[in-house]
């Protein structure tokens, strides 16, 4: 096509049959024009206050702890160099950004910063504001940029909602290469998906998750549905694929699983919680396989009753006399801790699990339980014969936590290592 004719589009806001123009963005177009912005000219350089951008950072501390770790693995996953990525709020503002170093030379990489705004009435067509406006997935290339500044560019951006259907923000991908790649756009896909499943998995971490699908591969991909209940079999939540699943059903009020499935929620439980995949069927006939995933967004173990160790073994206490095999504190005897009782090894196997992905353990019972034993056996399972260090936080207050923890000069005190 002509570049004339072409300009022509982009400057009135309308395509033609033969433009090959997409509607969305001619949509955007239009916008733009009625924004009172002109193609020629130059986008609007918005970009927060230091005070004003750290309240929003403040505001999005939560949602970050999940997209940092994707952002990264995003970059890692796109091919070729000359390219960013970038986790934007729902409001368009960019907070993190991830920047080769021929992008960062550009001026995409002056452009593209913490701070910086990035919604249609300020910058035109552009991935990441499209994506905020049609709540969709969206690619912006080459001249479908609104300005002609912004030319050069090829933008992949997608949405990240909770399970409520609210905007949380936007993953974007950016580069310079001029090409439609579909491949970007899936992996960009692929982590707002895994950042919306561990946003639900945090949001219900107190219920029971069902994942479900009607293939029994995908289940452990980011396509299966996911439903939270309660310990009665009520519905809390369901994220966006389980009302796709279960379109036709109503999802969004709480209601009982027997509602949704063509079987009751008690004669179905133990077998998911013994991590049984079970087949069901829906109250449309479709059938699903289904199982309960353990959460991994934090691990907490409960102690009843008193423990020792005996031959490398965790047991009750009893008012019967010791052993002679019994192991003495100070000893200098190495032994592997084995733990006879299935349900606290399940347990340990999962609170080293949930280490592993970089979360939280917390370990409850009173004193003289093991619960500093059963800490280092999770830490040796999760990371070997690193250092186990024991802190004792009776001692620390906020105004000397810092001394406590490093000591003057950085000298280390109050720390118990266990090599």
């Amino acid at each position: 096509m002509p570049a004339s004719s072409w300009e022509y589009d982009r400057a009135s806001g309308k395509s033609n049959a033969s433009s090959g123009v997409l509607a969305s963005i001619s949509e955007s177009w239009s916008r733009c024009r009625d924004f009172g912005l002109r193609a020629a000219g130059t986008p609007q350089e918005i970009v927060l206050s230091e005070d004003k951008f750290k309240v929003v950072l403040e505001k999005n501390e939560s949602i970050r702890n999940f997209v940092l770790p994707e952002l990264e693995l995003l970059y890692n996953q796109i091919a070729g160099t000359n390219f960013m990525v970038a986790y934007a709020d729902g409001g368009g503002i960019v907070l993190d950004s991830i920047q080769d170093h021929d992008f960062k030379a550009g001026e995409g990489g002056k452009a593209v910063i913490p701070g910086s705004v990035w919604i249609e009435n300020h910058r035109g067509t552009n991935a990441l504001g499209l994506a905020i406006h049609t709540r969709r997935p969206s690619i912006v290339t080459g001249k479908d940029h609104f300005f002609h500044k912004l030319d050069d560019l090829s933008c992949f951006a997608v949405p990240i909602f909770d399970h409520e259907e609210t905007l949380l923000g936007v993953i974007d991908a950016t580069s310079n290469a001029k090409a439609r790649n579909d491949h970007t756009l899936a992996l960009v896909k692929l982590a707002s998906k895994n950042i919306e499943n561990r946003l639900f998995t945090e949001r219900f971490c107190d219920s029971i998750i069902l994942t479900f699908h009607a293939r029994q591969e995908y289940l452990p991909t980011t396509s299966a549905a996911m439903l939270a209940v309660d310990e009665y079999g009520f519905i809390e939540g369901a994220n966006a694929n389980a009302k796709s699943v279960l379109s036709g059903l109503d999802v969004s009020r709480q209601q009982h699983f027997g509602e949704i499935f063509d079987v009751q929620f008690f004669d179905v439980i133990d077998k998911l919680r013994s991590n049984e995949i079970i087949s069901i069927k829906d109250r449309l006939g479709a059938v699903v396989f289904m199982r309960a995933q353990h959460s991994v967004s934090k691990k907490v173990i409960n102690l009843e009753g008193d423990l020792l160790i005996s031959n490398g073994k965790a047991q009750p206490l009893s008012n019967e006399k010791p052993s002679s095999n019994l192991l003495i504190a100070g000893e200098a005897t190495k032994v592997t801790t084995v733990f006879d009782d299935e349900l606290l090894t399940k347990e340990i196997l999962e609170a080293k699990r949930t280490l592993e992905v970089g979360l939280p353990v917390t370990i409850l019972g009173s004193s003289s339980t093991g619960k500093t034993e059963i800490a280092k056996e999770i830490n040796n399972q999760a990371f070997g014969k690193s250092k186990f260090t024991i802190i004792d936080c009776v001692h620390l207050d906020p105004e000397s936590f810092e001394t406590l923890l490093f000591g003057e000069n950085g000298k280390l005190v109050f720390f118990d290592h266990d090599l």
